[in-house]
């Protein structure tokens, strides 16, 4: 997801200022579909009011604190959400895990190091569905269904993954990663 798509998106909710925006991606676990990044937020919202997507609508002070300047989406961003949004919707981007690189050399490389790297990344990955898993369950009563799909299929793409992870490693372990003209057992 792009994030003058999460901007705009946050912004069809409401006014607010970039650190209500930053709450809002944290609260939402939206950090973990969305390559996020707090200076890139500010970048994003100072590009939008450039090109007119969003306006300045009030200023927020608090003696403890910076004044804050809160925005709004425009008709030209409501436009250009709606945009980002169905083209998001349709966008069929590839999958690229920076493990295919690895692979692609791996029989040239130390295979105790090798194994040694997938068996943490194995681990890893059995803590992130562990995680996923929890914060799924966690917000059934708290989000709209949508969210949850979004939930589940972060769930469900990390479990897959963890699947293959482990017969990687298997096959790793047997010394099978040289074989050919053997197909992978795969459900």
């Amino acid at each position: 997801m792009s994030m003058k798509l999460m901007v705009l998106g946050v912004l069809m909710e409401g006014e607010k200022h970039p650190y209500e925006i930053q709450q809002i991606v944290k609260e939402r676990d939206m950090d973990r579909y969305i390559k996020f990044q707090k200076g890139s937020l500010y970048y994003a919202v100072e590009q939008l009011e450039k090109k007119g997507l969003i306006e300045v609508a009030g200023t927020v002070s608090d003696s403890k604190r910076p004044d804050r300047t809160v925005y709004r989406i425009t008709e030209a961003g409501r436009g250009e959400f709606q945009d980002l949004l169905i083209k998001q919707y349709v966008n069929m981007d590839y999958f690229y895990d920076p493990i295919f690189a690895a692979l692609a050399f791996s029989l040239h490389g130390d295979r105790a190091e090798i194994l040694q790297a997938l068996k943490t990344r194995v681990q890893d990955q059995e803590i992130r569905v562990g995680i996923l898993q929890r914060v799924y369950e966690n917000h059934i009563p708290e989000v709209p269904r949508v969210i949850l799909y979004i939930l589940a299929a972060a769930l469900e793409q990390t479990r897959t993954q963890l699947k293959w992870m482990q017969r990687l490693y298997q096959d790793a372990l047997d010394g099978r990663l040289e074989e050919v003209g053997q197909s992978i057992d795969f459900e």
